[in-house]
């Protein structure tokens, strides 16, 4: 594990000085069981709920907040990931932490552990200004809680609500844990292995890749890796409007030096049921060098999204609808830029996410349904992407996802997520395919 020196001092100040306040203290802790199974029809080699095309993990997270002086709050987090010895008989690999591993044995099913979260956060009057390790929530950067594991960040941040009806938010990130990283591939080698965290939750700074010259495959997992540091920041500026009750403006600005520029900017309408929504951002590359070295281009890419939905009573409905920039192969993906996958856009579905509707030249339109029952939730949509000019390597020119999700509670602390994928695509070199996936969460919150 790999813990920076001003992480380790807020990790031992908070715990040490919340010792002594004792009823400020608010511990939590929580548990999750994350499986998947996957099969590809056209293979047919392997199907659903095998060992070989199941993967899982098992989560852990401990956590302590404390108010620590008059104005001063101190926060931690500790998270395991661990198997469970399931790779024995039920999976074939874990399901996190998998990027950048660098043994060549088999210590990728061995228990992983990190301080997630560490930090002292400061308020007086309108603003708060808070430093260490965090988690985050904004347009083009944040925290992923889909998986077995999360990403979190690690710099500061300060927010101030002076000004009436808006919250401004400037953030300063000079490193996180997440699979955002040059070559890594879709975060964790694709459908099959996802992951939201670097391995053993290292941190590295924006601008990092990955080398796998000497790489060794244990089972699918690359190992013996070289991790070359961009050791790259980011500096974000962000205004929260909320100009009356009912509409909502929301405008970010990003910079990760020497390497991009980008800007985020929504609208969002809500009347009698009836919900309208806009978004747009821009990703703008400069030209530079990744860690390893390796170059790459100066291209742009944006991407424009509309939503029209409808709730009555328990009942909700939406169709959206995006398209991106057409510049050509190497632009920018407009998605997360901590893990390069997931999206705050309205037509992203769960495995052709923020990567797919992200990338270039794409289309893409969604229609989804829910119905939320005294104790579950049902979800239903239908996605399409459409890449006409995509390069001569996409597999997803015209590719149509089917979701089918069910949550259930149980209790005060006990929740379930069943989720079941269908996937068709048509590739350019070996035509139709077609693949499905579940997953299955239970999590418990103490």
């Amino acid at each position: 594990m790999k813990i920076s020196t001003l992480t380790a001092s807020l990790l031992a100040t908070t715990l040490s000085t919340s010792a002594f306040a004792v009823e400020n203290l608010d511990f939590s802790a929580s548990a999750k069981l994350w499986y998947q199974t996957n099969n590809t029809n056209k293979s047919g080699s392997a199907d659903l709920f095998e060992q070989e095309t199941a993967v899982g993990f098992a989560e852990f997270d401990l956590g302590v907040k404390a108010d620590l002086y008059e104005g001063l709050k101190g926060e931690a987090n500790v998270v395991v990931l661990d198997t469970l010895g399931l790779e024995n008989d039920v999976i074939g690999n874990p399901s996190n932490a998998t990027v950048g591993h660098e043994s060549s044995d088999d210590d990728i099913y061995d228990t992983q552990w990190w301080a997630s979260i560490a930090n002292l956060e400061y308020t007086i009057d309108n603003t708060s200004i808070k430093g260490g390790r965090m988690a985050i929530n904004s347009p083009l950067l944040f925290t992923e809680r889909w998986n077995a594991g999360y990403n979190t960040f690690e710099g500061g941040m300060a927010t101030n609500t002076d000004i009436p009806k808006t919250k401004l938010t400037a953030m300063y990130i000079t490193g996180n844990n997440g699979t955002g990283i040059n070559n890594a591939g879709s975060p964790g080698n694709g459908i099959k292995i996802p992951s939201t965290t670097n391995y053993d939750g290292n941190f590295y700074g924006f601008g990092t890749s990955i080398d796998r010259t000497n790489a060794v495959k244990v089972g699918a997992i690359d190992t013996e890796v070289d991790v070359h540091d961009g050791k790259k920041s980011l500096y974000s500026l962000g205004a929260e409007i909320k100009p009356m009750d009912d509409l909502n403006i929301n405008l970010w600005y990003y910079n990760i030096s020497s390497i991009k520029d980008a800007y985020w900017a929504d609208a969002s309408y809500s009347v009698a049921g009836v919900f309208m929504g806009v978004q747009n951002s821009g990703v703008f590359g400069k030209e530079g060098t990744y860690g390893n070295g390796n170059a790459y281009e100066s291209k742009d890419n944006m991407i424009t999204a509309v939503k029209l939905g409808y709730t009555i009573d328990k009942l909700n409905f939406f169709g959206a609808y995006s398209f991106t920039d057409d510049e050509g192969a190497g632009a920018p993906i407009v998605a997360n830029f901590a893990t390069n996958r997931k999206s705050k856009i309205y037509t992203q579905a769960i495995v052709q996410d923020g990567a797919i509707i992200g990338a270039q030249d794409t289309t893409a339109w969604k229609v989804q349904a829910s119905y939320k029952f005294e104790t579950w939730k049902l979800l239903g949509w239908v996605q399409n992407v459409q890449q006409d000019d995509a390069p001569a390597s996409s597999a997803f020119r015209d590719s149509t996802e089917y979701d089918l999700v069910a949550v259930k509670k149980i209790g005060e602390h006990v929740n379930l997520k069943a989720i079941y994928m269908h996937r068709e695509y048509d590739e350019t070199s070996s035509g139709h395919d077609k693949f499905d996936f579940v997953r299955l969460i239970a999590s418990v919150k103490f």
